[in-house]
């Protein structure tokens, strides 16, 4: 292919030449960045230099060299030698991503690496060139791979039930058909038999663990979980050729590890299947792929970086960390290195630990440092290994046989379960690492308990790690991260080992509040991307980069994070910092109030009110549709606490056997959230008997537990009991429904604040930041509020 075809077919527009005949000089590009060029030399006796490319091309973060040859096959080392040189210069002038090749003048022939010039990145199936949005494509992953991967394992799933493959075998099984597909594995032989395939399987895993330094022991772990079990030994040869079948055409072709994502593959397999287990199985929370993703970028994994997983389940934090490592590298050498130095991590689960072992084989990781046992019998090895980047998903629920028994003697007698939640685990490493004096980025996934504890064992723990280390950040993760997996809600901590958390150096703790990911539940598939129509790329590209660049700079943005001096006594979380974006009200928030509140009156089948309503209605809806809605103007307003606006009164102790033995007609409010808080209605007097919290007024309601945060407006008055409280306005002359409905509105937008257990305490509420609309600096205007409420549709029916 003549030069200006290869030009043509990449992309002139990412052309970049700095010297003439569109080649690219290396080290006039190093004097440009005022950067020091070492030339390489060949391995040769001429000892040439390499320092001009033929073409190169550039788009963001990736860059294309290309090295045109009459026939690269002639001197082949010579020619990889060359454009080799040139991937190490490239990596080291931009950190780019590379994508390099050869190709000749002479014919269409073209060979292709991604990232580094080495046998395990040499991509056989690219035989032709492409344009520069394809190879940056091989950077990323491909938006609809993973969702056509969980369908058609749904579908599979289906086949191995019909074949008798028991659930908890599914994911290691699968596993193991892909790698053995992946490596050439001939199972259409006519006279082949059922035996004949797992021999040939068996051959496969040897050959790949040849190097591996546990390699009897992963083999024989493989053989006796999956080769060896009844369930495969007994598959006639039509059923397990159908199987190989359908997994060679309908999950093979759809993965690509080539690619930066590293995409836990097994993991897909785990959350598919685990759906179908028993509920005792279920208890493992295996960390979606985006999430490993984020946490392997905030933790700054390099080619420098050596990584430990010591609860590592099916290897997704490993898999992860290892690709994005792999991309930093300039060599292979580097790569090797990557591959069997800086890549540790240790399993309890048997059967887990086969996933961990076929995940990183997949990975083209023949010599991973995997261990089977309980991270806490490792200590010597992890202060041998002094990992600086560990990545961390501990059990939630481990028992007393999985942890030390100085920890687990300290538990109640009835104590089953660990009561740290995970906690403990993060104190193990960290102390195992400061014993060695060795600083290192901790990032771990627990469950939002942890974040939250401020009293018994999760806050004692919670002292003693930031008497050494620092809490640098915490994220609120999405609800139902690991679904359909386990339901833990979880958050991210991140720790900077070995540097105390007191030390006036160290910035505030960030805090995001990472709620919205950009996907989605969908039935059968589990929490799938979300693909914006306008761009055709997923939105999750988008959000973790807008996470990542907050916590980076450490931004203080309303409704998305905060950052905030913590101990080990305060609560671990955005919610507790985070202060409301009120920007994001609209209209349809307070239509939704006034919605709700007619919706309450017809259930309290206020007769004359409903008539009103309906009759207001029928005659007004061409008048009611013209009103215009006043612009909220919410960059005007100004920040008040909710105790400039509000008395709040407590509730006191009431309870559903007093409102059926004390029936009236008076409404008892308690913390839920049905029927407007409303539990019953009781006797008035009996309430003023008792000394209880009433108001005959319009008032509003906040729950103080259960659904703590949620605010209802009671026209007709209400008693409220210890689970409720009252909020009243202070300016008397305004106790109008239209008021109240909007500050409704406004006091919703916090509840976020309350979710998690959390309970809304008389002070703290108080102090609590809202903001409103103002006549002047410091005086709230009722009117507009009154008149916006008004001019919303069917707002002028409320009553």
């Amino acid at each position: 292919m003549i030069r200006v075809d290869i030009i043509s077919t990449v992309g002139r527009e990412y052309l970049t030449s700095n010297i003439e005949n569109d080649e690219f000089s290396y080290p006039k590009a190093y004097r440009e960045a005022s950067l020091p060029f070492t030339p390489i030399q060949s391995g040769g006796s001429n000892n040439r230099t390499f320092e001009r490319l033929d073409m190169r091309f550039v788009k963001g973060n990736v860059s294309v060299l290309i090295e045109t040859k009459a026939d690269f096959v002639k001197d082949f080392n010579s020619a990889t030698e060359q454009l080799s040189a040139y991937v190490e210069y490239e990596k080291q002038l931009t950190g780019n991503k590379v994508v390099a090749i050869l190709a000749n003048t002479t014919n269409d022939d073209v060979k292709v690496w991604r990232a580094v010039v080495s046998d395990s990145d040499f991509m056989q199936k690219e035989t032709a060139l492409r344009t520069m949005d394809e190879y940056v494509d091989f950077y990323t992953s491909k938006i609809n791979d993973k969702e056509k991967v969980m369908a058609n394992t749904y579908k599979l799933n289906e086949l191995l039930h019909m074949y008798g493959i028991s659930e908890k075998l599914r994911s290691q099984f699968v596993g193991t058909c892909l790698l053995a597909l992946k490596n050439g594995l001939d199972y259409m032989t006519v006279s082949i038999t059922t035996g004949q395939i797992r021999t040939r399987f068996k051959e496969v895993l040897e050959s790949l663990l040849n190097d591996d330094i546990k390699k009897a022991e992963k083999l024989a772990l493989l053989n006796k979980n999956v080769l060896e079990s009844q369930d495969i030994r007994s598959l006639s040869i039509n059923h397990f050729r159908e199987i190989l079948v359908y997994i060679d055409n309908n999950i093979l072709p759809f993965i690509n590890d080539k690619i930066t994502s590293g995409q836990d593959l097994l993991n897909l397999f785990f959350v598919t299947f685990n759906k179908y287990v028993g509920k005792s199985d279920k208890n493992q929370a295996f960390t979606p792929d985006h999430i490993t993703d984020f946490m392997a970028k905030i933790t700054g994994v390099n080619k420098r970086s050596v990584i430990l997983d010591p609860c590592c389940g099916s290897a997704s934090f490993l898999v992860r960390a290892m690709t994005q490592a792999l991309d930093d590298c300039a060599t292979a050498a580097d790569q090797e290195k990557v591959r069997k130095f800086q890549i540790y991590g240790i399993e309890y689960d048997e059967n887990v630990y086969g996933l961990a072992t076929t995940n990183m084989l997949i990975h083209s990781d023949g010599n991973s440092n995997i261990r089977q046992g309980s991270c806490f019998d490792f200590e010597d090895t992890i202060k041998e290994t002094k990992p600086n980047i560990i990545l961390m998903n501990p059990p939630y629920n481990a028992q007393r046989k999985h942890v030390p028994n100085t920890y687990s003697k300290t538990w109640a007698k009835n104590k089953k379960e660990d009561p740290s939640k995970g906690l403990y685990f993060v104190k193990y490493i960290a102390d195992t690492l400061n014993s060695v004096n060795t600083q290192a980025t901790l990032a771990v996934l627990l469950p939002v308990a942890c974040a939250i504890g401020t009293t018994g064992v999760i806050a004692d723990l919670k002292k003693k790690i930031l008497d050494e280390n620092t809490l640098d950040a915490v994220f609120t993760l999405p609800d139902e991260v690991f679904y359909p997996g386990a339901s833990a809600s979880a958050c991210c901590m991140v720790f900077k080992v070995g540097k105390k958390h007191k030390d006036v150096s160290n910035p505030d703790t960030f805090f995001g509040y990472c709620k919205d990911d950009g996907f989605r539940k969908k039935k059968n598939l589990g929490r799938v991307e979300q693909i914006d129509n306008t761009t055709g790329k997923s939105r999750w590209v988008d959000i973790e980069e807008k996470w990542i660049e907050l916590y980076r700079n450490r931004c203080s943005v309303d409704g998305l994070s905060a950052t905030y001096r913590v101990t080990g006594n305060n609560e671990w979380l955005c919610e507790a910092y985070m202060k409301t974006d009120y920007k994001k009200l609209c209209d349809n928030d307070f239509r939704n109030t006034v919605n709700e509140h007619l919706a309450f009156l017809m259930r309290e089948n206020k007769a004359q009110e409903c008539w009103n309503f309906l009759n207001k209605y029928i005659k007004s809806s061409k008048s009611n549709a013209s009103l215009a809605v006043q612009s909220l103007q919410i960059e005007k307003w100004e920040e008040f606490t909710i105790n400039d606006i509000f008395k709040l009164k407590n509730g006191k102790g009431i309870t559903k056997e007093e409102i059926e033995c004390n029936e009236g007609d008076f409404i008892a409010v308690q913390s839920g959230e049905e029927n407007n808080g409303i539990i019953g209605k009781i006797d008035k007097d009996y309430c003023i008997s008792m000394g209880y919290t009433m108001i005959e007024n319009p008032c509003l309601t906040v729950a103080r537990s259960g659904s703590a945060g949620f605010v209802s407006y009671q026209p007709y008055g209400c008693v409220v009991g210890d689970s409720a409280k009252i909020l009243i306005l202070r300016k008397d002359k305004k106790q109008n429904p239209y008021v109240y409905l909007f500050l409704k509105t406004i006091l919703m937008a916090n509840k976020f604040k309350y979710t998690y257990g959390r309970k809304v305490t008389e002070t703290k509420y108080l102090q609590e930041k809202i903001m409103l609309p103002v006549v002047s600096k410091g005086v709230p205007d009722y009117d507009f509020m009154e008149n916006y409420i008004k001019n919303l549709p069917y707002g002028d029916r409320v009553l």
